[in-house]
């Protein structure tokens, strides 16, 4: 038997101020996926009103290059078969209904240094005011949010309680609110977590209760929903 030695990368990411990506990265990044999109959308529209009548909600996974596609009643299976056929090639995945979503609620993350996953959300303040910021998944915290307590005052949520959790840099002190977040147009009210020492904000692995996490390094492929 061979034994395997286990190392550990110690997780960093913008918890870290000085490793983030700059305002410009993010605008690069943002623009290179919508114009991907785009080209895939061109080739999925040709194809949709075929689809819909005989694959209404299944899969279809476009490698724009080739403009072939792969039509699966499981979003993964149909992106390993294209994975087969274009190794290293980049796709985009697509349900085949009227809106091309692949769920009631997907965002597309980035991937930042030490391949940290990264999500934009909207913290919601109590007067509506909405405030776009760069959450960095954190699958060692047992929670939805956590935020630095200076930025609570702009928010004004409603303090419910004090209560101890474990992120992955280990146990900490939180006290926690009662917030508003919105991912990709949906609104969700719950309980967030407010601590010291943390520069950016925290989404925890409790979304992975209901919703799906795909990470695809390779091909750049980041969602949440």
């Amino acid at each position: 038997m061979t034994e395997t030695k286990t190392t550990h990368t110690v997780r960093r990411g913008r918890i870290f101020p000085e490793i983030q990506w700059t305002d410009e990265q993010k605008a690069q990044w943002r623009a290179e996926c919508k114009e991907f999109r785009k080209r895939c959308q061109v080739i999925f529209e040709k194809v949709k009103p075929e689809l819909i009548q005989t694959h209404y909600n299944w899969y279809i996974t476009i490698e724009p290059d080739s403009g072939e596609y792969f039509v699966d009643q499981d979003d993964m299976q149909g992106a390993s078969l294209a994975h087969e056929k274009y190794p290293g090639a980049k796709l985009y995945t697509f349900r085949i209904n009227e809106t091309g979503v692949c769920g009631t609620s997907m965002i597309s993350g980035f991937f930042g240094a030490e391949d940290a996953l990264f999500f934009e959300i909207e913290l919601i303040e109590s007067s509506g005011l909405e405030l776009p910021v760069d959450a960095m998944l954190d699958t060692g915290f047992s929670a939805y949010l956590a935020i630095n307590n200076q930025d609570l005052d702009a928010l004004g949520w409603t303090y419910i309680k004090q209560q101890a959790m474990f992120t992955a840099r280990g146990e900490a002190e939180f006290r926690l609110y009662l917030g508003q977040v919105r991912i990709d147009g949906q609104d969700f009210n719950i309980p967030v977590h407010v601590g010291e020492e943390l520069s950016e904000v925290l989404l925890g692995r409790q979304w992975l209760q209901n919703k799906r996490l795909v990470v695809d390094m390779q091909s750049g492929v980041l969602t949440l929903g």
